[in-house]
């Protein structure tokens, strides 16, 4: 039986359904994207009704999944998923702070704003309006 959710982050909405919890990996279709997750349950046993909330899933086989306002490793941001570059706001030199927008990235018919997960000085862009970019491409490196 599919768990069926509506869910509204960051000011966009999204259909959720995740099929069979007992299967490894679990399928889970976003906006009708397909992704296969495994699901970590603190010790439960897959399916089990222990807990109200659901449980945390992590993103497979592409690569773990990452918090912050944007995906990020210590000297750059990158994708979080795949798309196209709408625009740029940032510029070689500029001064960022947790939570500034670095891009928009069209995916799936909807625009993110692609936000800066710790502070730093931007060394290079490495995108441009139009651009396509892959899931963990870099968009912009820190000096």
């Amino acid at each position: 039986m599919a768990l069926s959710f509506k869910i509204k982050l960051g000011g966009n909405s999204y259909d959720i359904e995740i099929e069979d919890l007992d299967k490894s990996p679990v399928q889970v279709r976003v906006n009708g994207q397909v992704f296969a997750v495994e699901v970590e349950q603190d010790g439960a046993a897959p399916g089990a009704a222990s807990s109200p909330a659901p449980p945390a899933a992590v993103a497979h086989p592409q690569a773990p999944a990452r918090r912050g306002p944007a995906v990020s490793d210590d000297n750059a941001v990158v994708a979080p998923m795949p798309g196209k570059i709408i625009s740029v706001s940032v510029e070689p030199g500029d001064v960022l702070s947790y939570g500034d927008e670095i891009c928009i990235l069209e995916a799936m018919k909807m625009h993110q704003s692609i936000r800066c997960a710790r502070a730093g000085v931007v060394k290079t862009i490495l995108v441009a309006p139009g651009q396509n970019v892959a899931y963990g491409q870099t968009l912009i490196e820190f000096a």
